[in-house]
């Protein structure tokens, strides 16, 4: 097949969370398998950098990647606003000659010019939100009107939806979604990359973190994440006596930066909390690997890739009930959960976990079989391409009929 995968930031964008990474994995294990797949995305890379744009296709692993240059970087990184320059004549001369296209995230410019294309061109489609089903948290009455005036016709019109848990499938419907539509088909981890691991050390030598109980927060540094409940009960547990400990936070500053040391200051613990900026690679397992404990307290957080890497690295976790990280985990008896805003108790989870090492690497080796038995991309890239197949099948035999829009169900922004 012909599969082209329309994403606002890729391969090597880490700086915008897991969604580049899943995609890009998710697109080498197609390209594994036998497919075509082309990638049509932005040049957002970071803060202060954009990738190269050319009007030629890059491969990559076999990928066919076309970049869109951004109207603006800073649009695009603050504002998670995609404006891609010439998007809408390559979709108007090129979306056709795809099989089936793979819109991913929820609410960004991309998918809506995308659509029209697909529309027109009679060309199915399967979209995942990667977890931004849901107007929650941020600009949320902003997100309600984009979901009434563009964003519910995108999901209603879709072939099929890609849920991540059961948790997200559940959000579609509460969307409108018909639930036979949707697919439960999880994230994945290359689990090749933890093989090698880095010697234990180096993170720490590098910061100064030597002697100290290391408890790390990775992950975009953003309002959503729960960080400022993670820093008062990281201050709980410093005032219940504990010895020398420091909070690590690694991940690329999305503006809340200044904000959690303003509370980290008036809490008094400024110099025992640590942001590093956005740790790349073979540094960011060497975090993992430094760490006695990784802490994820997003209230939202449908899957997360953070908790999984950590146990592959080695490090124990704890996780907020309620998210769907905290679902996986309760069923894989693999870490430690909190109700999100116990800032007590979770600064007596975290004294509890730091002092029971034996038990959390118990829930490691947990964790790391569940991984294996259900996280493994070549199994669920596999399961991507039958969707795929099925759809196109499914479209194929549809190509002849009229096609019919409910003008109400448009003027309803459908």
């Amino acid at each position: 097949m012909k599969i082209l995968h329309v994403t606002p930031y890729f391969y090597p964008a880490w700086s915008y969370g897991g969604t580049p990474r899943v995609v890009y994995d998710l697109c080498r294990e197609l390209v594994s398998i036998g497919h075509e797949v082309s990638v049509w995305t932005t040049d957002a890379f970071s803060a202060e950098k954009r990738l190269e744009v050319s009007e030629r296709e890059e491969v990559i692993c076999g990928i066919k990647v076309r970049r869109f240059r951004n109207l603006s970087n800073r649009l695009a990184y603050r504002g998670q606003v995609y404006l891609p320059l010439g998007f809408g004549t390559a979709v108007g001369r090129r979306i056709g000659q795809f099989d089936i296209v793979h819109l991913n995230g929820y609410r960004n410019f991309l998918n809506d010019i995308a659509f029209r294309g697909l529309r027109r061109e009679r060309v199915p489609y399967v979209f995942s939100a990667h977890g931004s089903v849901l107007p929650v948290m941020h600009k949320v009455l902003l997100k309600r009107l984009y979901d009434r005036v563009l964003g519910r016709r995108i999901l209603r019109h879709a072939a099929g939806l890609i849920a991540i848990t059961s948790l997200e499938a559940e959000e579609y419907v509460s969307m409108g979604v018909d639930r036979e539509r949707i697919r439960v088909i999880p994230n994945g981890l290359d689990t090749e990359e933890f093989t090698a691991l880095p010697a234990p050390g180096s993170f720490r030598r590098k910061y100064g973190l030597e002697g100290a109980q290391l408890v790390l927060f990775m992950g975009r540094v953003h309002a959503q994440k729960g960080l400022d409940f993670l820093v008062r009960a990281f201050a709980s547990f410093l005032d219940s006596g504990a010895r020398k400990a420091v909070l690590t936070v690694c991940g690329s500053d999305e503006g809340y930066g200044p904000e959690l040391r303003r509370i980290a200051g008036e809490l008094g613990i400024g110099s025992s909390v640590v942001q590093t900026g956005l740790l790349e690679e073979r540094e960011r397992l060497a975090a993992y690997r430094d760490a006695d404990l990784v802490v994820y307290p997003s209230p939202v957080e449908v899957f997360g890739l953070v908790p999984f890497e950590s146990m592959l690295c080695g490090t124990p976790v704890i996780v907020t009930e309620g998210s769907g990280c905290g679902a996986i985990l309760k069923e894989a008896s693999a870490g430690w959960l909190v109700g999100f805003g116990d800032a007590a108790g979770l600064a007596k989870r975290i004294a509890y976990a730091l002092a029971h090492g034996e038990e959390g690497m118990e829930m490691v080796e947990r964790g790391k079989n569940y991984i294996a038995s259900h996280f493994k991309w070549d199994a669920l890239a596999a399961q991507m391409s039958g969707f795929y197949t099925e759809i196109v099948a499914g479209s194929d035999n549809r190509k002849h009929e009229p096609l019919v829009l409910s003008k109400s169900r448009e003027v309803a922004g459908e």
